[in-house]
């Protein structure tokens, strides 16, 4: 009688590495031939043959598979993969995109997608959704944004105060009015006079 070891496939039980082997043991066909009937396998067996130098480690905390125990490669249900790990919202600088948190636009801090800043680092404002050092001409900075000066004003120090007007508009006490007020009369662009208003009456 001899035996036939087969190896049917590998798997883990307690942290250990284990391969599933099959032992059968055959009647020796010469023997077999003498009775009339062909070779029969007995004694069918399967033992486990175990590694015990190599061990399975768990993946990062929420993760569903991953490559080593600090490195995920993809989440669990509910949870965002960022930077090889999972969050359940995404951090600062980042949005979700299928899943997966991606990088906001250069020194933005909270964005809805990569063309849609919302906010931007300190130093920065935000203008048309990006992040800018400077606001351009005819913008004021406040509160970390380009706001957009006064109609008329070229340009601006804040919502009341303008610096310049645009052509078609006067200067007068820095806002830019379409026409000089009563009292007043433009000046090459200028609105000049003092603003009270003269009567008759204050001449008698």
């Amino acid at each position: 009688m001899s035996q036939i070891a087969l190896n049917v496939g590998t798997g883990h039980h307690a942290d250990h590495v284990y391969q599933d082997i099959i032992y059968l043991k055959v009647i020796s066909a010469s023997r077999l031939a003498l009775l009339g009937i062909m070779p029969l396998m007995v004694n069918v067996k399967v033992r486990k043959k175990f590694f015990p130098g190599i061990r399975f480690l768990a993946c990062p905390t929420n993760c569903a598979n991953c490559t080593s125990a600090s490195v995920c490669i993809s989440c669990q249900n509910g949870y965002l993969m960022s930077e090889q790990s999972c969050v359940t919202t995404c951090p600062a600088k980042t949005y979700n995109v299928l899943g997966v948190c991606t990088g906001c636009s250069d020194h933005c801090t909270t964005c809805v997608d990569e063309a849609k800043c919302i906010a931007c680092e300190t130093g920065w404002n935000l203008l048309n959704y990006i992040c800018t050092s400077q606001c351009p001409t005819g913008f004021y900075k406040e509160n970390g944004a380009c706001q957009g000066c006064p109609i008329g004003c070229t340009n601006c120090d804040d919502a009341k105060n303008c610096g310049a007007c645009n052509n078609g508009y006067v200067f007068y006490e820095k806002t830019c009015p379409f026409k000089c007020p009563d009292g007043t009369y433009n000046v090459n662009g200028f609105c000049e006079g003092n603003g009270d208003l003269f009567t008759a009456r204050e001449f008698f």
